[in-house]
């Protein structure tokens, strides 16, 4: 029903999880939550289901000496690295996310579970 977003910037409420970084498509430059700019070329590569994704990487001096830094990535030396989808697919994703967090939506997933749980009861008690 959509794809939820299991990084653990996300699970913390002041986390710069994805959303809360800018996104420039056409000059290819994401601006961090501090507003920091990402200054080197995102690197487009092939993700472990072969879907296209971009790596995008802020340099050092941008995250080496953020007071947020542990909002923001665990590692203690490296910068914040990003992988993004093309501009349609992020987009699409970014707003399923959102449609998610409604009521509405809630409500919807939640009679499916109970139908798919139902099916799955009888396929596996009866066969």
């Amino acid at each position: 029903m959509g794809q939820l977003n299991l990084s653990w910037q996300s699970k913390n409420p002041d986390g710069y999880d994805l959303n809360k970084f800018k996104i420039n498509w056409k000059t290819q430059q994401v601006t961090c939550p501090e507003g920091k700019k990402s200054n080197l070329k995102w690197s487009p590569r092939l993700d472990a289901w072969g879907n296209k994704v971009f790596n995008v990487k802020f340099s050092k001096a941008a995250c080496l000496n953020c007071s947020n830094r542990s909002l923001c990535t665990s590692s203690k030396t490296e910068p914040r690295k990003l992988t993004i989808r093309p501009k349609e697919e992020h987009l699409a994703i970014a707003k399923r996310r959102k449609q998610q967090q409604t009521k509405t939506w809630l409500k919807q997933y939640n009679q499916c579970a109970g139908v798919e749980g139902t099916i799955f009861q009888g396929v596996r008690g009866f066969g």
